[in-house]
């Protein structure tokens, strides 16, 4: 899978050789990514956001140029999956939006070439930032004398 060879021929005759022919280099054709992408890693930054970075997978399982990546997120208490395409070989994304804030996320990574989409990694879960909190429900106050409010 995306090997480069260099081939030369000569003709043999009674066990006398005689000259090569030039090198000719030649490489097989590509293969989806045969491994993941590596160091996967999450940062909550917004309330709905959910950062994310990787490496690209080692050079000998990429298979040929890689031409982007597939982010799949699946929020932890509900099941739901959805999935983020990345054009290029950009390993920062745009961070993954419209998220619940403060809620688990297990995210997946799979490198891209010309050829399809390889292996997914190992899932790595992640919290979406912390949001300000709602306000207060209902505040009423008693008056219980002339120095004090409750």
């Amino acid at each position: 899978e995306f090997v480069t060879y260099q081939i030369t021929v000569n003709a043999e005759f009674g066990g006398t050789s005689g000259p090569s022919n030039v090198a000719v280099t030649i490489r097989t054709w590509s293969d989806v990514p045969s491994g993941p992408p590596n160091t996967i890693a999450l940062v909550g930054t917004d309330p709905a956001m959910l950062s994310v970075t990787y490496s690209r997978p080692v050079r000998s399982e990429r298979n040929g140029a890689l031409t982007g990546y597939v982010i799949r997120y699946t929020r932890v208490d509900t099941g739901e999956l959805q999935v983020m395409n990345v054009n290029g070989d950009d390993t920062t994304p745009p961070a993954i939006s419209g998220l619940v804030a403060y809620t688990n996320y297990s995210v997946e990574v799979a490198a891209v070439n010309i050829n399809g989409t390889g292996l997914f990694s190992d899932p790595v879960s992640g919290l979406s930032g912390q949001d300000v909190p709602n306000a207060p429900r209902l505040l009423g106050t008693v008056s219980i004398n002339s120095s004090s409010v409750t």
